[in-house]
């Protein structure tokens, strides 16, 4: 049920000449790359057959806009969209209706025939009924083209990304120019067991409204997707301010008021309470905390990951989340990123498994090398005295360590940034049973 028997015939009409396929149908992604790359392929032949009808170069777009006295922009939107063979790298240069008739009228009065004209109207009404049909206008089809994995989609996503943090700077009054978190893991000194240290911050924090609350970090830990557990962290720079585990050195003097939210589920959220308006009142927040034998280096099942998050709550221009490794846990090398929706509607992760809340944001991870790893950013000169000042709080030594990391920048809110990595294996013990 539900498919398409499609019967294929030879030469003969007798029974054995037949041959019978069953063919899935297609899915409503096949049918819009289909029908987009048609549209588009045929846009871009009918332009490219007018304007070789009047003998112009659409490798010259500044020759074609002067000898035609059209708009600069307009000949190279053109001679891009023609020379781009990719269809959906050259729909982000198509022109509108309004620019297209300019082209047409401009050339059929040089003296292009007709038939050619009349080729490029017809071509861009089917391009317009397919982005009709499938999106409703160029804004939603713009959108839906910048879910891809090329290089023009990454920009355009990049490009949404920016104004939903516009967006968002105006809905909740607030925005930071950097938000940074790192972990750093190392070996516990009980054997298969692991120790961390992490730092969060948010860099130039900037209320638009004046006395907003705001929460800078949360800390807790899962262990599956059905459970979580308080992972009972420690200031690093040793008694915290009040409670909140504040790096007063790293922090805009005087000190913001801050306050301390528990939930249910054992995770303990740090808020910033008061503040200034704009750049006069920009703030610095960092904090940090230490875990002693956090987790097991081994996982319960063969395909168990280790993940360190940070959540993504605030209107940031960059995210910079880096994970920094012993050399010793090999396991750990090769770690990947990706970002899940943390909507309170879900889903949400880590509850409902890592197939389902995946965004569509930059997922690269960039090795910063090792003994000691580099990692400088020019977004916060003071970021490599705030690693080094980790590694002293700890006692580590950062000759030891390997670092990766993951950047984005208007990353989509609200969102958790996940870097993963496998787990050894489960160990037998007595009994036949795992660690």
């Amino acid at each position: 049920m539900g498919k398409d028997l499609c019967v294929q015939s030879t030469s003969s009409m007798s029974p054995s000449s037949l041959s019978y396929s069953v063919q899935k149908p297609r899915s409503p992604e096949s049918n819009f790359l289909a029908e987009g790359t048609a549209a588009v392929h045929g846009l871009r032949r009918a332009l490219a057959e007018l304007l070789a009808s009047v003998d112009a170069d659409p490798s010259e777009p500044q020759e074609v806009s002067r000898r035609f006295k059209l708009d600069k922009t307009l000949t190279w939107r053109i001679s891009r969209m023609i020379r781009e063979e990719d269809a959906w790298e050259a729909v982000g240069h198509i022109p509108g209706r309004p620019s297209i008739r300019s082209l047409v009228q401009k050339l059929e009065s040089s003296g292009a025939p007709a038939q050619n004209a009349e080729a490029v109207r017809q071509a861009m009404e089917s391009f317009e009924r397919f982005v009709a049909r499938h999106s409703g206008d160029r804004e939603t089809f713009e959108i839906m083209v910048g879910a891809g994995d090329r290089p023009s989609a990454s920009k355009r996503m990049e490009m949404f990304r920016k104004q939903g943090f516009l967006a968002n700077s105006a809905a909740w009054g607030i925005q930071a120019r950097l938000q940074i978190g790192f972990t750093i893991m190392a070996p516990s000194a009980e054997p298969g067991m692991i120790d961390m240290a992490s730092i969060n911050g948010l860099v130039d924090l900037r209320r638009l409204r004046a006395n907003i609350p705001w929460a800078v970090a949360n800390a807790h830990a899962w262990e599956d997707a059905a459970t979580e557990i308080d992972a009972r962290p420690e200031p690093l720079d040793g008694g915290g301010v009040n409670g909140v585990p504040l790096i007063p050195e790293f922090c805009t003097q005087p000190l913001p008021s801050t306050r301390i939210k528990s939930s249910p589920l054992g995770s303990k959220r740090f808020e910033i309470i008061d503040g200034g308006l704009g750049y006069t009142g920009a703030t610095t927040v960092v904090i940090g905390w230490k875990w002693a034998r956090t987790a097991s280096i081994y996982g319960s099942r063969p395909d168990d990951t280790g993940e360190h998050g940070v959540h993504l709550w605030t209107p940031v221009e960059h995210m910079i989340h880096d994970l920094v490794v012993h050399k010793s846990l090999g396991f750990a090398m090769n770690p990947t990123a990706s970002i899940y929706s943390d909507l309170p509607g879900g889903p949400r992760y880590p509850f409902e498994g890592s197939d389902v809340g995946r965004m569509n944001m930059p997922d690269e991870v960039v090795s910063l090398g090792a003994s000691p790893p580099s990692m400088t950013t020019v977004e916060y000169p003071r970021y490599r005295e705030l690693v080094d000042y980790a590694f002293a709080r700890t006692g580590w030594n950062p000759n030891d360590f390997h670092a990766f990391r993951h950047r984005v920048r208007y990353p989509t809110i609200p969102t958790i940034a996940l870097l993963r990595h496998p787990l050894l294996p489960p160990i037998a013990v007595e009994g036949g049973s795992a660690a």
